[in-house]
Order: C-alpha cells, then sequence, then structure tokens
C-alpha cells in the first residue's frame, strides 16, 4: 500500500506532500482469500454559494440547502397556516369566497388557526366563529 508522508518545511511556511511507497512490491504479501485494499479517492468539494435568508431566516448556502433541507409542514411561514397562526391575537377581516362569484367577510379577533379552519371572536361578543380554510381568499391583518 502507498502512505502518504507529509514534509512539514519551516522555511516556507506550508506544508509540501509527496507519496512515497512504503516497502516494495516484494513486501506487499497477498494470502489466499484475501483482497486487496481499494484505492482512497478524495470526494469532490462542492462550491459554497451564499443565498439570502428569506423572512428573518439566516443565509444559507447551495451546498447546505439539498443535504439538510427542512422539511415543510403546515406551521411553515411559507404556509398560510403558518402565517395566520403567528397572527393569533390580532383583530383580522377575512374574505371568503363562496359559491363562483359571492364573497362574504367576517372580521374579529384570531383565537386560533387549525389545519383547515380558523376561529374567530365577533367583535362585541363572546361568540366563536369557526370559518373553513379553503375558502379564504383575502386576509386583512390590523395591528
Amino acid at each position: 500500500m502507498n502512505a502518504l508522508i507529509t514534509d512539514y518545511s519551516q522555511a516556507s511556511g506550508q506544508a509540501q506532500a509527496a507519496t512515497q511507497p512504503r516497502g516494495g512490491a516484494a513486501s506487499r504479501q497477498q494470502f489466499p482469500g484475501s483482497f486487496a485494499a481499494a484505492p482512497q479517492t478524495q470526494q469532490p468539494v462542492s462550491p459554497q454559494l451564499s443565498m439570502p435568508g428569506v423572512y428573518g431566516q439566516q443565509p444559507t448556502t447551495l451546498a447546505g440547502t439539498y443535504s439538510q433541507q427542512q422539511p415543510m409542514t403546515a406551521e411553515s411561514m411559507r404556509y398560510l397556516n403558518g402565517f395566520l397562526a403567528a397572527q393569533v391575537g390580532n383583530r383580522v377581516k377575512v374574505e371568503f369566497l363562496v359559491g363562483t362569484n359571492t364573497y362574504l367577510e367576517k372580521s374579529g379577533k384570531l383565537i386560533d388557526v387549525g389545519a383547515n379552519f380558523i376561529v374567530l371572536q365577533e367583535a362585541m361578543t363572546d361568540d366563536l366563529l369557526v370559518c373553513d380554510f379553503f375558502n379564504i381568499k383575502f386576509v386583512t391583518i390590523y395591528r
């Protein structure tokens, strides 16, 4: 087998590598039933390109994007569920499309966000209104 011997030169301050065989062809013995060791190869280095962060997240690199990608869930800020869940407690106006051309408007305090519904507390009452998530077209958030 070939071994890599590194010579550290103090004059230049850099490591100089030289490949030198240890022993020789005569010193390598093959035993019956044994396999020769496969030569080791270096893994290619992927480029590190910087990408800006999204919605306040830290910037990532392209190499880390594909190998360490986070799963997209309904709680992610990239989905309406996750965005509205971050707005719980605010006053909102929600517009629904009912049928093919009828808009219905509901407003109140956003109480909860589920997988396929939202809960509003209507103004001036203690009543809770549960709304279908899939008919929502527009949401206005009052601050």
